[in-house]
């Protein structure tokens, strides 16, 4: 839940983040969130977790579409560190992160 509040910063009602989730060799389908109701994308990751890989955008979107002309604001700064020479180099990263997320797929 804190990764979610993180994510929508200060941004104002109306804003959304985005919920990605596909059963594995399926497509990939959309929800989007108003900022204000962060609990409610985590109660739904919670229940959608159990049968599908889920994404959450990092970027919220001033509309419901997952295009670029959608981006509304972003406050954090993501980096994907596949590997452990790209977590090693996080560890080394100046200022620390705020947050550091992991995935269930690797080191």
């Amino acid at each position: 839940m804190a990764y979610l509040v993180a994510l929508c910063g200060w941004a104002p009602a109306g804003q959304l983040l985005e919920l990605r989730y596909r059963r594995p060799g399926r497509r990939m389908h959309q929800r989007f969130f108003d900022v204000k109701r962060a609990g409610s994308a985590a109660a739904a990751i919670g229940v959608l977790a159990r049968h599908h890989e889920i994404y959450v955008g990092v970027a919220l979107r001033a509309r419901r579409e997952g295009s670029r002309e959608a981006l509304a604001a972003g406050w954090a700064l993501w980096a994907d560190c596949d590997g452990t020479a790209a977590a090693a180099a996080l560890e080394t990263f100046k200022p620390a992160p705020a947050v550091v997320v992991r995935s269930g797929s690797g080191p």
